[in-house]
């Protein structure tokens, strides 16, 4: 059961096939190179990590060739945040927290856009714009 779990980098994203899961090369730690990686992603989110970034990747049932990568992330663009907040975010400076204030705070140094589809309904603000 050598190297059931281990960490990898990513390195490129195949051509995505619709209804697929993302596929990706990566390097394990042992300089291997692995072709083909599916990545399992949370229900809801979708995101191609630049090359570089890590992950964990699971060897389906002891074969190397059948590896799953998950929990993918990338120190290099990671921003700080506080106990109990959440943040989405991506390398071109693009952040929403939920803070611990109870507040939300978006950050989107292109601008924001809300698109509504059918029958559009009201965008309540209270407060500035």
């Amino acid at each position: 059961m050598h190297n059931l779990v281990t960490r990898f980098v990513k390195l490129n994203t195949e051509p995505h096939q619709p209804g697929g899961l993302m596929r990706l090369q990566a390097e394990l730690l042992d300089n291997e190179l692995q072709d083909g990686v599916e990545c399992l992603q949370q229900f809801g989110f979708a995101s191609d990590p630049l090359p570089g970034a890590e992950g964990v990747c699971f060897a389906n049932r002891g074969q190397s060739g059948q590896r799953i990568g998950a929990l993918v992330d990338d120190r290099r663009y990671r921003p700080v945040h506080f106990g109990g907040e959440s943040v989405m975010y991506n390398a071109y400076g693009v952040r929403i927290y939920q803070r611990a204030d109870g507040s939300i705070l978006i950050v989107a140094p292109a601008g924001v856009h809300i698109v509504t589809m059918g029958n559009a309904g009201t965008l309540l603000v209270n407060g500035n714009i």
